[in-house]
């Protein structure tokens, strides 16, 4: 069943700036309440009424469009904070030069018969637009203003939980998880939606057996991954915005500016059209592999002798070592090699391969 768009305990998991937003969103609707509310009633109680209704009614559908506007006051600061001083300046300039000249314009204007506030705010806005484009794209005029000062160091703004990783169901039941966090390559927090949890809990209780030994398999991972120590492991639950677990796991990426970790290719295609992040273990996976396989052919040149009599030892383009069995009669020479076996030791990958042509 779907949860209402708003919840009471929503408030303690929102961030204090989507608090704010959303409360000036319900202040909103109370004040086109407030404005309404003489025509429909007369008496003033029944007006409080109208506005306190107003108020409550907006807060039913704050949810998303706080959350989108949070999203969007915290882009237009990392962009505002890396802005280069003289086009801070030019712009704050061309925004109190316009604010001047809608003051004059409306004072003069507002004679004419029909000349209404939304005029004005139209006036104004043009104003705005038009000066502050012209300023920012003359802005290197202002570098010799903004230079006068002592120059400020370049901040560089972090997106929040530009780290953070949210878990698919996917890649929880693989269990590949486990070894990557190991070593150390999976930085940052990882968190666990509450609906990916529970879609785990249904498939460890479904009486099928292969969907019943996934669902255990995948709580079994998140057990161990929270038993490691380097390891940051949550649960956090977003608000439910309808739509399948994929849906909502992209919108609580895009909500809290996370990347989706998943085996799904789907679901890594359409997070990447949301402009959402998406790492899979098999792409990784499929870096990682060998380039040769046993039976594979390839052009070598014999460098040097190996450990082992008669050996000679070749290098692939990347470095990796390959032991030619027999090789050291070719020292110096291209042959043609016949890949025995590939191992991959602590210091990388090993190719045994066995002479099959010369050819120079």
């Amino acid at each position: 069943m779907n949860k209402p768009w708003l919840e009471l305990n929503d408030l303690s998991h929102s961030d204090p700036l989507r608090v704010v937003i959303r409360g000036l969103l319900v202040l909103l609707g109370a004040w086109i309440a407030y404005g309404i509310a003489p025509h429909i009633v007369s008496d003033g109680v029944n007006q409080v009424y109208i506005v306190a209704l107003g108020a409550l009614v907006t807060s039913l559908f704050t949810g998303r469009p706080s959350a989108w506007l949070r999203g969007l006051v915290g882009r237009f600061a990392a962009a505002w904070v890396n802005l280069e001083p003289q086009v801070v300046f030019a712009a704050t300039v061309a925004t109190i030069a316009a604010l001047l000249i809608s003051v004059l314009l409306n004072s003069v204007l507002s004679n004419i018969p029909g000349y209404a506030w939304y005029y004005q705010l139209a006036i104004t806005a043009l104003l705005e637009l038009f000066l502050v484009s012209v300023a920012v794209q003359g802005s290197d005029a202002f570098r010799m203003l903004s230079n006068r000062t002592p120059e400020r160091p370049r901040v560089t703004v972090t997106v929040p939980n530009l780290n953070t990783k949210l878990l698919d169901t996917s890649v929880i039941i693989d269990g590949r998880i486990l070894e990557v966090a190991q070593t150390g390559f999976l930085e940052g927090p990882l968190i666990v939606p509450g609906f990916v949890l529970r879609e785990l809990q249904f498939f460890a209780d479904q009486s099928d057996h292969a969907k019943r030994s996934k669902g255990r398999r995948g709580l079994e991972v998140l057990e161990k991954l929270r038993a490691m120590r380097d390891v940051e492991l949550t649960v956090r639950e977003f608000e439910d915005t309808g739509g399948g677990v994929d849906d909502r796991l992209i919108r609580a990426a895009q909500e809290i500016g996370a990347s989706v970790v998943t085996n799904d290719s789907g679901l890594a295609r359409v997070a990447q059209l949301q402009d959402v992040r998406a790492l899979s273990f098999n792409l990784l996976a499929d870096a990682l592999k060998t380039r040769f396989g046993a039976g594979d052919e390839f052009d070598l040149q014999v460098i040097k002798e190996g450990s082992q009599p008669g050996q000679g030892i070749g290098y692939l383009e990347d470095g990796t070592m390959v032991v030619i069995e027999d090789g050291m009669a070719f020292k110096g020479r291209t042959v043609r090699v016949l890949v025995s076996t590939v191992t991959q030791t602590s210091l990388g990958r090993m190719v045994f391969a066995k002479p099959k042509e010369v050819l120079t």
